[in-house]
């Protein structure tokens, strides 16, 4: 159940312009839209519904697990968080009707 998400310049045009350092977890992208644990249909402001993949890596920041979040946009364009996890943040993600799980 889970859709082709085209990666190149333009979707990922964003990345790193406000906040370099950001950078160092673009790597977690591509696992995250691969090999994701929860995906799930959120809706916008205006009823716009945005998808999200969920991923949960062992080794996160500071050794420490931690949560990435993609979100894809209208425009094809991914945004992604990454932090380290707490169920708190994982449970702030699962918003709107779970598409999918690989567990």
């Amino acid at each position: 159940m889970l859709d082709l998400v085209a990666i190149n310049r333009k979707s990922l045009r964003h990345i790193g312009e406000k906040d370099p350092a950001r950078l160092r977890f673009a790597n977690s992208i591509v696992p995250t839209l691969q090999r994701p644990f929860e995906v799930w249909d959120t809706v916008f402001e205006g009823g716009i519904v945005r998808r999200h993949y969920l991923a949960l890596f062992a080794d996160g920041i500071g050794r420490r697990p931690s949560l990435c979040a993609v979100r894809i946009n209208r425009d094809g364009s991914l945004l992604y968080a990454f932090f380290p996890q707490k169920m708190s943040d994982v449970d702030k993600r699962r918003k709107g009707v779970l598409r999918w799980k690989g567990y």
